[in-house]
Protein backbone atom coordinates (compact mmCIF):
# COMPACT_ATOMS: atom_id res chain seq x y z
CA UNK A 1 0.00 0.00 0.00
CA UNK A 2 1.56 3.28 -1.16
CA UNK A 3 0.72 6.54 0.54
CA UNK A 4 0.45 10.06 -0.81
CA UNK A 5 1.42 12.72 1.73
CA UNK A 6 -0.54 15.96 1.26
CA UNK A 7 0.69 19.22 2.81
CA UNK A 8 -1.11 22.53 2.17
CA UNK A 9 0.91 25.63 2.95
CA UNK A 10 0.43 29.38 3.19
CA UNK A 11 3.33 31.67 4.07
CA UNK A 12 5.13 28.81 5.80
CA UNK A 13 8.76 29.66 5.08
CA UNK A 14 9.67 29.40 8.79
CA UNK A 15 8.41 25.84 9.26
CA UNK A 16 8.00 24.11 5.89
CA UNK A 17 11.57 22.87 5.44
CA UNK A 18 11.49 21.07 8.79
CA UNK A 19 8.33 19.28 7.67
CA UNK A 20 9.86 18.31 4.32
CA UNK A 21 13.06 17.15 5.96
CA UNK A 22 11.09 14.83 8.24
CA UNK A 23 9.14 13.42 5.28
CA UNK A 24 12.39 12.72 3.42
CA UNK A 25 13.66 10.68 6.40
CA UNK A 26 10.67 8.34 6.81
CA UNK A 27 11.69 4.71 7.24
CA UNK A 28 9.12 3.92 4.54
CA UNK A 29 9.10 6.76 2.05
CA UNK A 30 5.81 8.07 0.64
CA UNK A 31 4.84 7.17 -2.89
CA UNK A 32 4.52 10.89 -3.55
CA UNK A 33 4.45 14.18 -1.66
CA UNK A 34 1.89 16.71 -2.88
CA UNK A 35 2.54 20.26 -1.69
CA UNK A 36 -0.26 22.73 -2.32
CA UNK A 37 0.66 26.41 -2.30
CA UNK A 38 -2.43 28.31 -1.14
CA UNK A 39 -1.43 31.77 -2.46
CA UNK A 40 1.69 32.31 -0.37
CA UNK A 41 3.37 35.71 -0.60
CA UNK A 42 6.63 34.74 1.11
CA UNK A 43 9.46 32.44 -0.04
CA UNK A 44 7.62 29.17 0.70
CA UNK A 45 7.27 28.05 -2.94
CA UNK A 46 10.89 28.99 -3.68
CA UNK A 47 12.07 26.90 -0.74
CA UNK A 48 10.03 23.95 -2.02
CA UNK A 49 11.59 24.20 -5.47
CA UNK A 50 15.07 24.29 -3.97
CA UNK A 51 14.23 21.24 -1.85
CA UNK A 52 12.99 19.40 -4.93
CA UNK A 53 16.31 20.05 -6.71
CA UNK A 54 18.27 18.87 -3.68
CA UNK A 55 16.15 15.70 -3.30
CA UNK A 56 15.63 14.34 -6.82
CA UNK A 57 14.85 10.84 -5.54
CA UNK A 58 11.66 12.04 -3.81
CA UNK A 59 8.51 12.20 -5.90
CA UNK A 60 7.42 15.74 -5.00
CA UNK A 61 4.58 17.51 -6.78
CA UNK A 62 4.09 21.26 -6.24
CA UNK A 63 0.60 22.59 -6.98
CA UNK A 64 -1.03 26.01 -6.80
CA UNK A 65 -4.56 26.36 -5.41
CA UNK A 66 -6.11 29.78 -5.96
CA UNK A 67 -9.18 29.21 -3.78
CA UNK A 68 -8.11 30.25 -0.30
CA UNK A 69 -8.42 27.85 2.60
CA UNK A 70 -6.89 24.57 3.76
CA UNK A 71 -9.97 22.58 2.73
CA UNK A 72 -9.67 23.73 -0.88
CA UNK A 73 -5.95 22.96 -0.82
CA UNK A 74 -6.48 19.48 0.60
CA UNK A 75 -9.27 18.75 -1.89
CA UNK A 76 -6.89 19.69 -4.69
CA UNK A 77 -4.40 17.16 -3.32
CA UNK A 78 -7.13 14.49 -3.17
CA UNK A 79 -7.95 15.06 -6.85
CA UNK A 80 -4.32 14.85 -7.91
CA UNK A 81 -3.19 11.96 -5.68
CA UNK A 82 -2.29 8.66 -7.34
CA UNK A 83 -1.84 6.41 -4.26
CA UNK A 84 -4.46 4.33 -2.45
CA UNK A 85 -4.12 6.22 0.84
CA UNK A 86 -3.64 9.95 1.44
CA UNK A 87 -1.94 11.10 4.65
CA UNK A 88 -2.47 14.71 5.67
CA UNK A 89 -0.24 16.84 7.83
CA UNK A 90 0.40 20.58 8.13
CA UNK A 91 3.33 22.76 7.17
CA UNK A 92 4.09 23.47 10.84
CA UNK A 93 4.26 19.75 11.71
CA UNK A 94 7.28 17.45 11.88
CA UNK A 95 6.33 13.77 11.44
CA UNK A 96 8.19 11.11 13.41
CA UNK A 97 10.33 8.90 11.16
CA UNK A 98 7.98 5.91 11.72
CA UNK A 99 4.86 7.98 11.02
CA UNK A 100 3.84 6.57 7.65
CA UNK A 101 4.59 2.98 8.62
CA UNK A 102 2.42 3.28 11.73
CA UNK A 103 -0.44 4.80 9.73
CA UNK A 104 -0.15 2.07 7.09
CA UNK A 105 -0.26 -0.65 9.75
CA UNK A 106 -3.61 0.71 10.94
CA UNK A 107 -5.44 -0.38 7.77
CA UNK A 108 -6.10 -3.87 9.07
CA UNK A 109 -9.52 -4.36 7.44
CA UNK A 110 -11.75 -2.93 4.70
CA UNK A 111 -13.98 -1.36 7.36
CA UNK A 112 -11.16 0.99 8.37
CA UNK A 113 -11.66 3.98 6.11
CA UNK A 114 -9.19 6.24 7.91
CA UNK A 115 -6.33 6.10 10.40
CA UNK A 116 -5.50 9.04 12.68
CA UNK A 117 -2.40 9.56 14.81
CA UNK A 118 -1.25 11.51 17.85
CA UNK A 119 -0.16 15.15 17.85
CA UNK A 120 2.64 16.14 20.24
CA UNK A 121 4.11 19.59 20.87
CA UNK A 122 7.51 20.07 19.21
CA UNK A 123 10.23 21.11 21.67
CA UNK A 124 8.05 23.70 23.45
CA UNK A 125 10.08 26.51 24.96
CA UNK A 126 7.79 29.44 25.78
CA UNK A 127 4.92 29.29 28.25
CA UNK A 128 2.43 29.52 25.37
CA UNK A 129 4.03 26.62 23.49
CA UNK A 130 4.03 24.47 26.63
CA UNK A 131 0.42 25.41 27.29
CA UNK A 132 -0.66 24.22 23.85
CA UNK A 133 1.36 21.04 24.25
CA UNK A 134 -0.80 20.29 27.29
CA UNK A 135 -4.21 21.51 26.13
CA UNK A 136 -4.38 21.61 22.31
CA UNK A 137 -4.98 18.63 19.98
CA UNK A 138 -4.09 16.14 22.70
CA UNK A 139 -5.34 12.68 21.79
CA UNK A 140 -5.89 9.51 23.81
CA UNK A 141 -2.91 7.40 24.81
CA UNK A 142 -4.49 4.09 23.75
CA UNK A 143 -5.31 2.81 20.28
CA UNK A 144 -8.99 2.32 19.49
CA UNK A 145 -11.38 1.81 16.58
CA UNK A 146 -14.00 4.57 16.51
CA UNK A 147 -17.39 3.90 14.93
CA UNK A 148 -19.32 7.13 15.46
CA UNK A 149 -18.98 10.87 15.96
CA UNK A 150 -20.50 12.18 19.20
CA UNK A 151 -19.06 15.73 19.29
CA UNK A 152 -16.93 14.82 22.31
CA UNK A 153 -15.44 11.67 20.69
CA UNK A 154 -14.61 10.43 17.23
CA UNK A 155 -13.18 13.57 15.63
CA UNK A 156 -9.51 13.91 14.65
CA UNK A 157 -7.40 16.81 13.30
CA UNK A 158 -5.84 16.82 9.85
CA UNK A 159 -2.48 17.61 11.40
CA UNK A 160 -2.17 13.81 11.63
CA UNK A 161 -4.85 12.05 9.60
CA UNK A 162 -5.00 9.62 6.71
CA UNK A 163 -7.79 8.04 4.68
CA UNK A 164 -8.30 5.83 1.67
CA UNK A 165 -8.59 7.91 -1.49
CA UNK A 166 -11.75 6.18 -2.70
CA UNK A 167 -13.37 6.82 0.70
CA UNK A 168 -12.47 10.51 0.55
CA UNK A 169 -13.90 10.73 -2.95
CA UNK A 170 -17.10 8.94 -1.91
CA UNK A 171 -17.81 11.58 0.78
CA UNK A 172 -16.67 14.42 -1.53
CA UNK A 173 -13.65 15.43 0.52
CA UNK A 174 -13.51 18.40 2.85
CA UNK A 175 -16.32 20.93 3.11
CA UNK A 176 -14.81 24.15 1.81
CA UNK A 177 -17.55 26.29 3.37
CA UNK A 178 -16.27 25.63 6.90
CA UNK A 179 -13.67 27.99 8.37
CA UNK A 180 -12.47 25.48 10.99
CA UNK A 181 -13.42 21.98 12.21
CA UNK A 182 -13.64 20.78 8.61
CA UNK A 183 -11.62 17.78 9.76
CA UNK A 184 -14.18 16.81 12.42
CA UNK A 185 -16.96 17.30 9.87
CA UNK A 186 -15.13 14.91 7.53
CA UNK A 187 -14.86 12.30 10.31
CA UNK A 188 -18.61 12.54 10.96
CA UNK A 189 -19.37 11.97 7.28
CA UNK A 190 -16.98 9.00 7.11
CA UNK A 191 -18.85 7.29 9.93
CA UNK A 192 -22.18 8.04 8.27
CA UNK A 193 -20.90 6.39 5.08
CA UNK A 194 -20.27 3.20 7.06
CA UNK A 195 -16.52 3.43 7.70
CA UNK A 196 -14.52 3.26 10.93
CA UNK A 197 -11.52 5.33 12.02
CA UNK A 198 -8.62 3.69 13.78
CA UNK A 199 -6.67 5.90 16.17
CA UNK A 200 -2.98 4.90 16.28
CA UNK A 201 -1.19 6.79 19.09
CA UNK A 202 2.17 5.42 17.96
CA UNK A 203 1.82 7.36 14.66
CA UNK A 204 3.18 10.69 15.88
CA UNK A 205 3.65 14.13 14.39
CA UNK A 206 5.24 16.98 16.32
CA UNK A 207 3.36 20.25 16.04
CA UNK A 208 4.90 23.71 16.36
CA UNK A 209 2.11 25.27 18.37
CA UNK A 210 0.89 28.87 18.41
CA UNK A 211 2.87 31.08 20.75
CA UNK A 212 0.81 34.28 21.11
CA UNK A 213 -2.31 35.19 23.07
CA UNK A 214 -4.03 36.54 19.93
CA UNK A 215 -3.46 33.29 18.01
CA UNK A 216 -4.66 31.28 21.00
CA UNK A 217 -7.85 33.35 21.17
CA UNK A 218 -8.54 33.03 17.43
CA UNK A 219 -8.06 29.27 17.55
CA UNK A 220 -10.32 28.83 20.58
CA UNK A 221 -13.04 31.08 19.14
CA UNK A 222 -12.98 29.18 15.84
CA UNK A 223 -13.26 25.82 17.58
CA UNK A 224 -16.15 27.03 19.73
CA UNK A 225 -18.03 28.62 16.83
CA UNK A 226 -17.97 25.45 14.81
CA UNK A 227 -19.21 23.32 17.69
CA UNK A 228 -22.60 24.82 16.88
CA UNK A 229 -22.14 24.03 13.19
CA UNK A 230 -21.27 20.40 13.92
CA UNK A 231 -24.14 20.05 16.39
CA UNK A 232 -26.69 21.27 13.86
CA UNK A 233 -25.21 19.54 10.84
CA UNK A 234 -24.79 16.03 12.22
CA UNK A 235 -27.52 15.58 14.81
CA UNK A 236 -31.29 15.74 14.68
CA UNK A 237 -31.31 15.21 18.44
CA UNK A 238 -28.44 15.54 20.88
CA UNK A 239 -28.23 16.64 24.50
CA UNK A 240 -24.83 16.79 26.19
CA UNK A 241 -24.34 17.98 29.75
CA UNK A 242 -20.80 18.29 31.08
CA UNK A 243 -20.73 19.19 34.75
CA UNK A 244 -17.99 18.71 37.33
CA UNK A 245 -17.76 14.92 37.89
CA UNK A 246 -20.86 14.35 35.73
CA UNK A 247 -21.35 13.66 32.01
CA UNK A 248 -24.72 13.03 30.34
CA UNK A 249 -25.30 12.40 26.67
CA UNK A 250 -28.50 11.30 24.94
CA UNK A 251 -30.24 11.47 21.56
CA UNK A 252 -33.72 10.75 22.90
CA UNK A 253 -34.65 14.38 23.61
CA UNK A 254 -35.92 16.61 20.73
CA UNK A 255 -33.17 19.17 21.29
CA UNK A 256 -29.76 20.17 19.96
CA UNK A 257 -27.98 21.26 23.14
CA UNK A 258 -24.44 21.07 24.54
CA UNK A 259 -23.85 22.63 27.95
CA UNK A 260 -20.27 22.38 29.15
CA UNK A 261 -19.89 23.91 32.60
CA UNK A 262 -16.46 22.43 33.31
CA UNK A 263 -14.38 25.15 31.64
CA UNK A 264 -12.11 27.30 33.78
CA UNK A 265 -13.88 30.43 32.55
CA UNK A 266 -17.33 29.18 33.58
CA UNK A 267 -16.15 28.13 37.03
CA UNK A 268 -14.59 31.57 37.47
CA UNK A 269 -17.82 33.27 36.36
CA UNK A 270 -19.74 31.07 38.79
CA UNK A 271 -17.54 32.18 41.66
CA UNK A 272 -17.97 35.83 40.67
CA UNK A 273 -21.78 35.49 40.55
CA UNK A 274 -21.85 33.83 43.96
CA UNK A 275 -19.57 36.50 45.43
CA UNK A 276 -21.92 39.24 44.21
CA UNK A 277 -24.46 38.09 46.80
CA UNK A 278 -21.98 37.99 49.69
CA UNK A 279 -18.70 39.83 49.33
CA UNK A 280 -16.53 37.56 51.56
CA UNK A 281 -16.93 34.84 48.93
CA UNK A 282 -14.57 36.83 46.70
CA UNK A 283 -11.81 35.16 48.70
CA UNK A 284 -12.77 31.87 47.02
CA UNK A 285 -10.95 33.19 43.95
CA UNK A 286 -7.64 32.68 45.76
CA UNK A 287 -7.97 28.91 46.37
CA UNK A 288 -9.43 28.41 42.87
CA UNK A 289 -6.47 30.25 41.30
CA UNK A 290 -4.11 28.07 43.35
CA UNK A 291 -6.04 24.99 42.19
CA UNK A 292 -5.52 25.98 38.53
CA UNK A 293 -1.85 26.64 39.23
CA UNK A 294 -1.33 23.17 40.70
CA UNK A 295 -3.48 21.63 37.93
CA UNK A 296 -1.13 23.09 35.33
CA UNK A 297 1.88 21.96 37.38
CA UNK A 298 0.53 18.38 37.51
CA UNK A 299 -0.09 18.36 33.74
CA UNK A 300 3.46 19.55 33.13
CA UNK A 301 4.86 16.79 35.31
CA UNK A 302 2.74 14.14 33.59
CA UNK A 303 4.03 15.26 30.18
CA UNK A 304 7.62 15.53 31.44
CA UNK A 305 7.75 19.29 30.85
CA UNK A 306 9.18 21.97 33.13
CA UNK A 307 8.03 25.55 33.56
CA UNK A 308 9.07 28.17 36.06
CA UNK A 309 6.84 29.85 38.63
CA UNK A 310 5.86 32.83 36.47
CA UNK A 311 5.45 30.68 33.34
CA UNK A 312 2.97 28.48 35.19
CA UNK A 313 0.91 31.53 36.14
CA UNK A 314 1.05 32.65 32.51
CA UNK A 315 -0.29 29.25 31.52
CA UNK A 316 -3.15 29.66 34.00
CA UNK A 317 -4.01 32.95 32.27
CA UNK A 318 -3.88 31.23 28.87
CA UNK A 319 -6.17 28.49 30.15
CA UNK A 320 -8.74 31.10 31.21
CA UNK A 321 -8.29 32.97 27.90
CA UNK A 322 -8.71 29.91 25.70
CA UNK A 323 -11.72 28.57 27.58
CA UNK A 324 -13.29 32.05 27.36
CA UNK A 325 -12.60 32.15 23.62
CA UNK A 326 -14.25 28.75 23.13
CA UNK A 327 -17.30 29.92 25.10
CA UNK A 328 -17.52 33.14 23.07
CA UNK A 329 -17.28 31.13 19.86
CA UNK A 330 -19.98 28.73 21.02
CA UNK A 331 -22.31 31.63 21.78
CA UNK A 332 -21.68 33.09 18.32
CA UNK A 333 -22.21 29.69 16.71
CA UNK A 334 -25.39 29.09 18.69
CA UNK A 335 -26.90 32.36 17.51
CA UNK A 336 -25.97 31.67 13.89
CA UNK A 337 -27.03 28.02 13.82
CA UNK A 338 -30.02 28.32 16.20
CA UNK A 339 -28.82 25.65 18.59
CA UNK A 340 -27.84 25.83 22.25
CA UNK A 341 -24.10 25.36 22.66
CA UNK A 342 -22.47 26.94 25.70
Amino acid sequence: MEITVAVPFYNAEKTLLACLGALSEQDQLPGEIILVDNNSTDRSAELVRDFMVQNPDLNIILLQEKMQGPSAARNRAIREASCDVIAFTDSDCIPDRHWLKRLRDGYSSDEIGAVAGRVVGFQPKSAAEKFHSLFTLTGPSEGEIYKEFTLVRGGFPTANFSARKDVLESVKGFDESLETSEDYDLCARLYRAGYYIYYAPEAVVFHQHRNTLAATWRQGFGFGKNHGVLLKRHFERMVILDLPRFHYQSEKWPLRMWLDLQGADKRTIGLVLVAMFWWPLWFLMIPYSLYLFHYVKAKLKKCDLHAGFFDRWQMVALLLAKSSAITAGRIAGSVKERVLCF
